[in-house]
């Protein structure tokens, strides 16, 4: 399953940036209480390298914190669902 493909457009950028980083390393992947909103606004403004690495390492963190708090199977269903 390719995220893209499942998203929805109201899909939060911060979930499936998060999702597509975790799931490519979940062992890597710390998991940190993230404020998504403000998570997501930074997605949609990052001007740098820096911030974009940064933002996307966040939302793994608040994927992996996700994960540990519901289970992997329903952070996935989220993306089809556009939470």
């Amino acid at each position: 399953m390719t995220i893209e493909s499942q998203a929805r457009p109201e899909t939060p950028l911060w979930l499936r940036e998060g999702l597509t980083t975790y799931l490519s390393a979940p062992d890597a992947a710390k998991a940190a209480k993230v404020d998504v909103a403000t998570l997501e606004k930074r997605l949609h403004s990052v001007k740098t390298e820096a911030e974009m690495r940064t933002a996307y390492r966040d939302s793994a963190a608040a994927v992996a914190d996700a994960v540990q708090q519901n289970g992997l199977a329903k952070v996935l269903s989220w993306v089809s669902s556009g939470q």
